[in-house]
Formats: C-alpha cells, structure tokens, sequence
C-alpha cells in the first residue's frame, strides 16, 4: 500500500471504548490524517464517537480495513490477534494497544503475518515516547541497580491477561531499553487477589553486564473501605 505523500493518511480505530475513544480523538486532530471511521461491537457507542468525531460507523472489522492504510486496534487484549490478523489481510498497518497479544505464540504469528503482507505493526507502548525517557536514554549509562514500582488501585479493563502484560510489560520495556545487554537470570512471583490470574508480581532481573531490576506491580487498590 503506497500513499501520496501530500495526501492524508486514512485512518480508522477498532474499539472505542475507554481508551479507544482517544485514537480517535487524537487522528480527528492531526492534520495529515483523515478519520475514516471506526468499528465497535456496540453500535450504541460506535455511533456515539461516530458523531463525536464526525465519521462513519463500519458494520465489520473487514469493511473498515478495506477503507483504511492504518488502523488501531484497541480491544481486550485477548482479542488482538483475531483483530490484528483480519487487518494484516487486508493490509493495513496497525497500531496495538499493548500488551500486542495475550501469548507469545499469537505475537509471533502477528509479526510473521505482516512482515509476509509489508505492513508496519507498532505496539502502543506509549512511555518509551515520554520526554522523561529520551532525557534517561541521552544521560544514564550503564546502570548497576533499578527499582520500578507501579502500583495502580483495581480496574475491571485489562485483567483479560495478568499484571505482567498488563502493567509490568512499561517497565519492562523501559529497563531494556536502558540496560541494553542480555538477560542472565530472572526470579518471579506472581499472586493471585481478584482475578483468575496474578494481581500482584515481583520479578528480579539480572542482567550479563552486572545489572540488576527490582520491579513491583501491583493493580488492586490498597485504599481503606470508607
């Protein structure tokens, strides 16, 4: 798929629900792109952005991709893959909400599927683009001891996979970056509190070069009842 450079990039978002919503509020605003429209499996709140944004209401994920050269996907975790496959088909480069699938076998079969199609798959790991992080990666080198923790009170979206995908995978990805060498060894623990898989985990990583990351996550509320 080849677009005119002085032409806008027709866009389109699956899923507009709490984060969704915001895909198609920031495309609505960039000048180099056109808001083609979006799909929802509720119709309900599909025409409601719709109206919003001033775009149309696709009736399959098929249809939209048809219409579309790039396409976010932000739908429950569990559903990336099935999502993602239908739109590498119909070639349109993706961005993924993250975590880009629930296992690794799925991520893998996205990322063969578009390197076959020659489509980009970008995964919305949104603080690697924080200004906090070009600042560490331009004045940290070498770091000999991290600790990370991101503590978030219970939240319903996201626990279709563990606390790992669901908020370590930020600081994970932040380490890497910031560490840049092999992984030696990692001890993990993982505790189940609300749902069917780990609400709380802490993992220790030791890194070839001598480094070692301490990351606590946690997404059950330690607030007091009232």
């Amino acid at each position: 798929m080849t677009q005119n450079s002085h032409a806008k990039l027709r866009c389109g978002v699956v899923g507009v629900g709490s984060l969704g919503q915001h895909h198609a509020r920031i495309y609505d605003c960039m000048p180099n792109v056109e808001l083609v429209g979006i799909f929802d499996s509720s119709k309900d709140r599909a025409s409601e952005i719709a109206q919003r944004h001033h775009c149309r209401v696709f009736e399959s994920i098929d249809d939209l991709g048809a219409h579309c050269e790039a396409v976010s996907v932000v739908v429950p975790t569990d559903m990336h893959h099935r999502v993602a496959m239908q739109l590498i088909a119909s070639g349109c480069h993706l961005l993924i909400e993250k975590p880009i699938c629930a296992s690794l076998a799925e991520a893998e079969a996205v990322v063969a599927a578009a390197r076959e199609r020659g489509v980009l798959v970008q995964v919305g790991h949104i603080e690697h683009f924080n200004p906090v992080m070009s600042f560490l990666e331009q004045k940290v080198s070498q770091p000999r001891f991290i600790t990370a923790d991101r503590l978030a009170p219970f939240n319903p979206r996201g626990t279709e996979v563990g606390v790992v995908l669901d908020l370590m995978i930020h600081d994970i990805g932040i380490i890497l970056q910031l560490v840049r060498s092999p992984i030696a060894r990692i001890e993990a623990v993982g505790v189940q509190v609300l749902t069917a898989t780990e609400d709380i985990a802490n993992a220790r990583i030791v890194f070839a070069n001598g480094c070692i990351a301490n990351i606590n996550t946690s997404r059950v509320s330690t607030k007091k009842g009232p």
